[in-house]
Order: C-alpha cells, then structure tokens, then sequence
C-alpha cells in the first residue's frame, strides 16, 4: 500500500515540476520588438569556447545593433533550452549561424550575464521578419 501511495505521490510531483517549468510567453509580438530587453543585435557565431567557470560560451561577431551598448564581439551563455524559457531554441547554436538576438543582461555593473529565452524573439536572422520593424540599426562599437 505504501509503495503505490508514495508513486502515485511521485508521479504527481513530476507532473506538476514539468508543467511548471513549461514556457509560456507574456511578451507581445505586436509594437516594439526591443520592449522587455536590454540589447538587441545581428551577430554571426564564430566560435564556442568554455568560460573560466567552465560553461559553454557563444562567441558572436556583431554586425548591427537596436538597442544597447554592444561591441563588435559579444559573448553570452550556450544553452539551448527545451521546456524551460531560458536560452537558444535547439539549431540555433551552429558555428556560422547568423541570428537576431534579443538579450537580457542578468549580471551586476561591469560583470554582464546576457540571456536570451524563447520568447523574446531570438531567430536565424534568415528567418526573422523583425528587421523591417527595427529599422536599419548602426554599427557596433
């Protein structure tokens, strides 16, 4: 009795871990593209390599900015996500990739953490119709 009682408890909380981890978007696709982020750039994956603290980094070569301080190269966290709202979508991170990323930055002043998540509108820029919107932008730093 107490063996089924404890995997139907268990079941229960995985049920409810999934579907609150699930993503759902708040972010309207209509007006502002750049509303709710911090920077918004095009860039080109040139390279992925480890920080000091061992996570997997996206190193982008940046070619037109919308809003924020960006320098022609920037570097963010290489997740992609799944269920969870945090990070790239699955093919997106490939060596050569171009993308329109829209970026939070989570660190503290001087010690950026830029994320992205599935509903801020991150694309292959081949892919995005987000460009007539955001106008013609400027060149990094």
């Amino acid at each position: 009795m107490i063996p089924v009682m404890f995997l139907r408890v268990a079941v229960s909380l995985m049920i409810g871990v999934g579907i609150a981890q699930a993503c759902t978007c708040s972010i309207s696709s209509v007006g502002d593209p750049k509303a709710g982020v911090d920077i918004v750039f095009r860039g080109k994956i040139i390279q992925f390599k480890n920080s000091p603290e061992g996570a997997r980094m996206a190193v982008f070569a940046v070619d037109r900015v919308w809003k924020g301080h960006v320098h022609r190269i920037l570097e963010m966290p290489a997740t992609e996500t799944g269920d969870a709202c945090w990070g790239f979508w699955p093919g997106q991170l490939k060596l050569d990739n171009e993308l329109i990323v829209y970026v939070q930055d989570h660190g503290s002043p001087g010690f950026p953490y830029y994320v992205t998540a599935l509903c801020y509108g991150t694309a292959l820029a081949k892919d995005s119709n987000d460009f007539q919107r955001l106008g013609p932008g400027k060149k990094p730093k």
